[in-house]
């Protein structure tokens, strides 16, 4: 199959993971095989989301392997910072291969930037695992955007991967551009918000022990509020069609041409038929003009109040229950509003990001205040 056969919507496996609490397996599967019987053929997963992950979907798919397009990634382990070496990417990909169950991985991922090693290095290992015939495609997600361009100009990377929905816009200020420009094709991923979208979510809401959005930046302070009143207008346009305000969301990204696939991540059959709806929906024009202006008003609403939330949260004092999620949000913040450069900050946010399971109140004072004098002065 060729890239142009792709689905418009895809199904991402991260829940499998565990980030959003305990999954039944076997449910998901089914959820995997309704999403194919409904036109869905793009699957992504990743070795950092456990074992069982690559092997639930190279089970669920063994026998319309070539009927799919699977993809997943490599270069971060649990708790440590991202490695891609030319032996590890090869080493990974095989064990990938074996827990997928497939000889080939159509699309294969650069997880997280590594800049440590040289970005030759990286792509040689994947132009190696391309004329082995074990990867078909190679991509690069969550990395700056200079070292995108690198990524570009040393190799060629079919894709890029990163988030977007009507309340993660930031890919459109920068990566639009290279896309356009590069003649890529695209992966949005958390297209409805890890959720926010789906209107279920309010200020009472409380999520499992376990759920990673429990940290999430996207569902605290300034960006909660304006997640929440994000959500409303997606129902609110949705009421006019019809359609819920998930649906709504998936079809305002997919309005995009600079995107290729929208990924979701459901866990239900329910979900995933809902997910699945949105494809053949075609917002019109008034209506996405409608969205985009009140979108670009929250942004800039949600740009003063973080300024003011983010002097607050440095200049507080820390404690161990919700210093750790305190500090995630300034790290986001600050590298979402272009105050400090990913690379720059991302070593502190790995010291912090190690001692997650049993936050030590000393570091997280310490990482404050280099959080103050690195955005502040």
């Amino acid at each position: 199959m060729k890239i142009k056969d792709i689905s418009k919507i895809g199904l991402g496996c991260y829940a499998l993971s565990g980030a959003y609490g305990k999954v039944d397996v076997d449910q998901y599967k089914q959820v995997l095989r309704r999403g194919f019987d409904l036109g869905i053929n793009f699957f992504d997963t990743a070795d950092t989301y456990g074992e069982t992950a690559e092997r639930v979907l190279g089970e669920a798919l063994s026998d319309v392997r070539e009927e799919v397009f699977i993809s997943t990634k490599v270069g971060v382990s649990k708790g440590e910072k991202p490695f891609l070496s030319r032996d590890r990417v090869i080493e990974a990909c095989k064990r990938s291969l074996a827990r997928l169950g497939t000889e080939h991985i159509d699309l294969y991922l650069v997880h997280f930037d590594d800049p440590g090693t040289p970005v030759e290095e990286t792509v040689g290992a994947m132009e190696y695992l391309q004329d082995q015939q074990m990867i078909t495609h190679y991509v690069v997600s969550h990395i700056p955007t200079h070292r995108i361009q690198e990524y570009i100009k040393k190799g060629k990377p079919s894709f890029l991967m990163f988030e977007y929905s009507p309340v993660a816009r930031d890919a459109q200020r920068d990566l639009f551009k290279l896309i356009q420009e590069h003649d890529l094709n695209s992966l949005a991923f958390s297209v409805t918000g890890r959720g926010i979208l789906s209107g279920n979510i309010t200020r009472q809401h409380r999520f499992a022990e376990g759920d990673i959005r429990n940290m999430d930046p996207l569902f605290k302070y300034a960006r909660f509020e304006s997640a929440l009143r994000i959500s409303e207008k997606m129902k609110d346009v949705g009421h006019k069609h019809g359609m819920s305000p998930v649906q709504v969301a998936i079809a305002w990204v997919l309005s995009h041409p600079e995107i290729t696939c929208a990924l979701t991540g459901p866990s239900t059959i329910e979900h995933m038929e809902e997910n699945a709806a949105s494809v053949d929906f075609l917002i019109p024009r008034e209506d996405l003009e409608e969205i985009h202006d009140f979108l670009d008003m929250e942004e800039e609403r949600t740009k003063r109040d973080d300024i003011k939330i983010v002097e607050r949260l440095l200049n507080a004092p820390l404690d161990r229950e919700s210093g750790f999620n305190d500090l995630v949000y300034v790290f986001e913040t600050a590298v979402n509003r272009g105050w400090v450069g990913e690379d720059e900050i991302m070593p502190m946010f790995m010291e912090l990001f190690k001692v997650r399971e049993e936050p030590k109140v000393p570091l997280m004072k310490e990482i404050q205040y280099r959080l103050r004098e690195m955005i502040f002065n």
